[in-house]
């Protein structure tokens, strides 16, 4: 369980406007498990696709029991709020920060969706990515697995530079999984299941704009409606 400081606990606090009550430390705790139950997720389903061998483990269950967690913690964490909410002593205050941490619980319970959803397109395709697409995948999923970690950090330390860095990377590798899926439509010969091979692409890029908007509420205002990416450096 991660450690709450002052530190730790102000990104949810600014969330709540006030932080006086036990709220922000209780959502806090809710919503770093969710991340961490989405890289477990994550971590399981894109080894089973990179390493995948005739003797795997069927890792179904493990993967549905995940799912459901992410899904129950949601829940909880959308209870809590309004519970919050309507004891607040300034709902006007408080309601942004809220419905903000409202959208970044439904990002984090989109990453658990993304993950069981690319395991059942292998499971049910059997699909082979060439070898040039499986590098590609490779590549940002030897990123990913240690960037929760580091999504983790900044949020928890407020660190805005490392949540930048983390979008940033995030949207390059969108715009890579964006250019193999129009190839895949424009060429199917380039692969045994160009389908499959598509939707993978396709999900994955949903998977990384999701996990993209969690670090980007680290630096910019939650309140922010418009975002000029090249103004801000990423």
């Amino acid at each position: 369980m991660s450690q709450l400081t002052t530190k730790s606990l102000s990104w949810l606090s600014v969330l709540f406007g006030r932080g006086k009550t036990q709220s922000p430390a209780a959502l806090h705790l809710q919503f770093v498990k969710m991340l961490d139950i989405a890289a477990e997720m994550y971590t399981s389903v894109l080894t089973a696709i990179l390493d995948a061998k005739p003797d795997a483990p069927d890792i179904t269950e493990r993967i549905e029991q995940l799912d459901d967690q992410l899904a129950d913690l949601e829940q909880d964490i959308r209870r809590d709020i309004l519970v919050a909410l309507s004891a607040s002593d300034n709902v006007a205050q408080d309601i942004t920060g809220m419905l903000s941490l409202l959208r970044l619980v439904t990002d984090a319970e989109r990453l658990g969706d993304f993950c069981k959803n690319i395991y059942r397109v292998f499971v049910r395709e059997s699909f082979n990515l060439n070898d040039d697409q499986r590098a590609i995948l490779r590549t940002q999923h030897a990123w990913l697995v240690p960037a929760f970690a580091q999504l983790k950090q900044a949020l928890l330390e407020q660190e805005a530079d490392l949540a930048k860095a983390i979008t940033k990377q995030a949207r390059e590798y969108i715009r890579v999984c964006g250019r193999i899926v129009d190839e895949l439509i424009a060429d199917q010969t380039i692969s045994v299941n160009p389908v499959a091979a598509a939707l993978v692409f396709r999900l994955h890029k949903r998977l990384l704009s999701h996990f993209s908007h969690i670090s980007l509420a680290v630096f910019m205002p939650y309140d922010d409606s418009s975002i000029d990416f090249d103004q801000i450096g990423v």
